[in-house]
């Protein structure tokens, strides 16, 4: 009795072991939380963000994590970043990370380390990070670590809408058909001299392929998606998705017969006509209010939430995403991991957030209101409910985007051009 007493105690040790074992496996091998004491070494990061504004947020992080004095950042031209990066990792001259984007990522996936799921768990990502970077991780890993977030908010003049006696912008896109009839001012000539809205053309319009995508994906269409393991275009035009809807209304107001008309292509840019104080709505991304506020500092506006679509009980607004990825050419991985991490933690992103003048990536961040500015106000928000795709070409996708309405301009039907479009996408994606 006493020998099968021993033999039983000796076997559940071994098990103990073994789990023990595993236990410190997992632990040492398991790198979602930085080890600040950890020896980060030289990291050498590109990307095309301002030099001035990522080395001040590096010189303050290292305050307080001593181990990134060797973390150095280029600023490569935003127009070569591409090709500057093959050659480079051609060369074997690969930097440690790359800053990439929703329209750079898929063409730098097969370059790119996937972190596994064991380095960093899909659950913890998820539940740290806005909806907007769903784009950077699959079931099995994750590509990229994010860092910044710029979605599209609608600004507003404020006298435009004073005058005409309205006291709030639009909450939802069908009050545009009233609004455009009362501060849509076109004289005997046909010219516009005052427009509402600047939809229905995409040669003067600044961010049609946002406007275009927040008015997509509110209709239910998803514009790229993974289905199987690979990345294809959303065609199946069901109810519930509707781009053909979206088209239709974009294009109404640059219809001379529909009592909406507010737009055409005889005009300046939207972003110009909307600083020159005749435009009372300007559909732009967050980023762009310093630039507003500059060009012209008595300007009257204000800045609210993009409209959404009346009865849809989902709220979501394109944004555009950038994250730190690790090239596979890069000779210090694990370092490179470290200081991913270490730029999109709490501290830093709420130093970078206040540097940039945009919403933090961390839904830690999002969850308090932004010390009452007004205008990071709607930032946050927006933030929360944004969205994007994996675009395979950013010029690419905005060219086709480009035929796709002046095809219906020219007398396509709507579900046809998408149609055609989204086939001229899939080829992008190699499908």
């Amino acid at each position: 009795m006493k020998k099968k007493l021993s033999l039983f105690r000796l076997g559940l040790l071994g098990v103990f072991f073994i789990l023990a074992l595993l236990g410190f496996f997992l632990f040492s091998t398991y790198k979602g939380v930085v080890d600040e004491k950890a020896e980060v070494g030289e990291v050498v990061i590109w990307g095309t963000l301002d030099q001035g504004i990522v080395e001040l947020v590096l010189l303050e992080a290292r305050e307080r994590h001593n181990n990134i004095s060797k973390v150095v950042y280029v600023q490569i031209n935003r127009n070569t970043y591409q090709t500057d990066v093959l050659e480079a990792i051609a060369s074997g001259q690969s930097p440690d990370l790359i800053i990439v984007s929703n329209e750079s990522l898929y063409g730098n996936l097969n370059k790119i380390y996937k972190i596994s799921s064991e380095q960093y768990p899909i659950r913890s990502f998820i539940d740290t990070y806005v909806d907007a970077f769903s784009i950077f991780y699959e079931d099995d890993g994750i590509w990229a670590i994010p860092f910044v977030i710029d979605p599209m908010v609608m600004y507003y003049n404020k006298d435009i809408f004073a005058t005409n006696s309205i006291a709030e912008p639009p909450k939802f896109w069908d009050e545009f058909d009233g609004l455009s009839q009362k501060m849509t001012i076109v004289d005997d000539k046909d010219n516009i001299k005052r427009a509402t809205i600047a939809f229905g053309e995409v040669i003067n319009i600044n961010n049609f392929k946002g406007i275009l995508s927040t008015l997509f994906m509110q209709l239910g269409n998803k514009i790229i998606y993974r289905k199987n393991g690979e990345y294809i275009t959303d065609k199946n035009f069901e109810q519930g998705n509707r781009p053909a809807q979206a088209i239709n209304f974009y294009l109404s107001f640059s219809n001379q017969i529909n009592p909406m008309y507010s737009w055409n292509r005889s005009l300046p840019s939207s972003k110009e006509f909307f600083l020159s104080g005749k435009l009372a709505t300007y559909f732009g991304f967050s980023s762009e209010i310093k630039d507003l506020r500059l060009k012209n500092p008595n300007l009257n506006f204000d800045v609210a939430e993009i409209p959404n679509v009346k009865g849809s009980s989902k709220k979501t607004v394109f944004a555009n995403v950038w994250g730190f990825a690790i090239p596979k050419a890069s000779g210090n991985i694990d370092g490179a991991f470290t200081v991913a991490q270490i730029l999109s933690s709490k501290e830093t992103q709420s130093i970078l957030s206040k540097k940039l003048y945009l919403p933090p990536v961390r839904r830690d961040l999002l969850n308090v209101i932004s010390s009452g500015d007004i205008y990071m106000d709607i930032f946050f928000k927006e933030a929360i409910f944004a969205k994007t795709f994996m675009d395979p070409d950013g010029y690419g996708t905005s060219y086709i985007f480009k035929s796709m309405v002046e095809r219906i301009n020219g007398g396509k039907s709507p579900e046809g051009s998408i149609t055609t479009s989204f086939s001229e996408i899939d080829i992008l994606l190699g499908n």
